[in-house]
């Protein structure tokens, strides 16, 4: 993702954002994007896979270890369909 688009996330109000890839910035320089999305207090859930998940709506579980010191943390990320 690019800082512009990290920016346009930030200003949105919303409050995780996850994706597939292990880090959300360009593999360059994923720090400016952290940051921007850390400092508008977005959660980011980073190396979720989602190839096999149906459209639909679901709850997100996604409680991470409690690591003290660490800047992040593993979770286990459950996903429970609301309409099954």
């Amino acid at each position: 993702m690019s800082l512009e688009a990290a920016k346009v996330f930030a200003s949105s109000n919303i409050l995780l954002l996850g994706n597939e890839s292990q880090t959300i910035g360009p593999q360059s320089t994923p720090m400016a994007v952290h940051l921007a999305l850390l400092g508008a207090n977005v959660i980011l859930l980073e190396g979720i896979r989602l190839l096999e998940v149906s459209e639909g709506v679901y709850f997100l579980n996604a409680a991470p270890l409690n690591l003290s010191g660490a800047d992040g943390s593993p979770c286990r990320a459950v996903l429970i369909d609301l309409y099954s």
